[in-house]
Order: C-alpha cells, then structure tokens, then sequence
C-alpha cells in the first residue's frame, strides 16, 4: 500500500573506507575533548578558596517594588 505517489528513490553514493571507519569522526570528537580539557575551570575549590565579588556588590536581595 502507496501512502502517496510523491516518493523519490534516494540515491546514496558508497562510503569511502575512511567513512566507513568514522576515523574522522573520532579525531574530531577527541579535538573537542582535548579543547574542553584545557579550558579554565569554573569552579572553584569553596572552602580554600574565598571568591572575590566587585566592590559595588552589597550581598543583599534586593526586590524592586
């Protein structure tokens, strides 16, 4: 049973053999891993290290009327 008569056969060319081993693929996944690795961290270690806030930030919630 044809649901439609607009279907078109796709034609798809053959993998090349670096293709068909996602040697690429996996070189470009490990360069985002390597990338992530060398960021600078967000964190910070809580209790040895104190977080500097600029002068202007009182540490009160303010909620405007």
């Amino acid at each position: 049973m044809q649901l439609t008569s607009r279907a078109k056969p796709v034609e798809r060319k053959p993998m090349t053999w670096l293709e068909r081993i996602y040697l690429w693929n996996i070189a470009k996944g490990m360069m985002i891993t390597l990338s992530h690795l060398f960021k600078r961290k967000a964190t910070i270690k809580y209790p040895e290290e104190k977080r500097s806030f600029s002068k202007v930030f009182s540490r009160a919630a303010y909620l405007k009327p």
